[in-house]
């Protein structure tokens, strides 16, 4: 028994003695995996207009959407709003109210002899000697519900419908037979937004109006027709008929 106690002690020392051995005794180490390499973040999305930034400080301080919707709409310069700028809003969680009021902003009317209205890229309102053009404008008629886009010119003895398709469907209106100016206008972000005029003829065919912009909540070209007649025919009637 004590020849083989001696013989194991030998053993261990000759293991611990040599580092090879000891090595090859120990679990082999696990690799390091590398590290995962962080994501990115996504740019935040940014409006192209810069006053669009101050709406939603406004929406997050928690103003009131009537308070801010009114404060919009003493604005002189539109909101030519993007497809990018409404994605804006809507991540930043505008209330639609707001957003409506935005595209409801028209520019000052009223303009006055010899000057220009303002209007969308595309579209022009000018002031002539002898005519002023209403453009951006859609007619449709009580007959045959058709839109057709054109422009009404205002001449020294009447007013000519210019259709932007078919000359042909030209037409001529006299003042002397204009009964009154009606507009047809709803509420919009706690303000009026008028979306047709029409020209009420006392014998014959009345017109209505439309503004190309509709759709996009726009009516600034319904309005500058609007101030034409005022300003050109100061007599004829004009009636607002607000819809709730």
């Amino acid at each position: 028994m004590k020849t083989f106690t001696l013989v194991v002690l030998a053993g261990l020392s000759v293991a611990l003695s040599n580092p090879a051995l000891a090595q090859s005794s120990q679990p082999p180490a696990t690799a390091q995996q590398p590290a995962a390499q962080p994501q990115q973040a996504q740019p935040a999305l940014m409006p192209t207009d810069p006053r669009l930034q101050q709406i939603v400080q406004l929406v997050q301080a928690g103003l009131s959407e009537s308070l801010i919707a009114e404060s919009i709409q003493k604005e002189k310069v539109p909101y030519n709003l993007t497809p990018q700028d409404l994605l804006y809003l809507k991540e930043n969680r505008v209330p639609e109210s707001i957003i409506a009021a935005l595209l409801a902003v028209a520019a000052p009317t009223s303009p006055g002899p010899g000057r220009q209205v303002a209007q969308p890229e595309g579209v022009a309102t000018t002031t002539q000697p002898e005519e002023t053009v209403v453009d951006g404008l859609i007619l449709r008629t009580g007959r045959l519900r058709r839109n057709r886009p054109g422009s009404l010119v205002f001449l020294q003895d009447k007013i000519e419908w210019r259709d932007a398709r078919d000359a042909s469907l030209n037409v001529e209106i006299f003042p002397a037979g204009i009964k009154k100016i009606e507009l047809s206008c709803r509420t919009a972000a706690g303000q009026p937004f008028c979306y047709e005029v029409e020209i009420d003829i006392t014998r014959g065919d009345s017109y209505k109006f439309e503004d190309v912009n509709k759709d996009s909540g726009g009516n600034r070209n319904l309005l500058a027709l609007r101030d034409a007649f005022k300003e050109k025919y100061p007599r004829v009637p004009i009636v607002e008929k607000l819809k709730r």
